[in-house]
């Protein structure tokens, strides 16, 4: 069985970064262009989707570590 090149597999974690910093420019345009139909003091984030972002993070970070380990074998 012959082996996959690494370099695939540090391509995905590229698109994959490259995708994330997309969503959070995406995000900081959707601020900004809110800005004036927000509150004036902005309410902190509920613990709930604090978690839930926690756990998509490591969702993803489990999706790009078996991604990687699967092109090496």
């Amino acid at each position: 069985m012959r082996r996959k090149p690494i370099r695939a597999s540090r391509r995905a974690i590229w698109e994959t970064e490259k995708i994330v910093a997309d969503m959070n420019k995406l995000e900081q345009a959707a601020r900004v262009s809110m800005s004036g139909f927000q509150e004036a003091e902005p309410q902190p984030a509920p613990r709930s989707s604090r978690l839930s972002l926690r756990l998509g993070a490591v969702a993803l970070l489990a999706a790009v570590a078996l991604t990687a380990v699967w092109q090496l074998f």
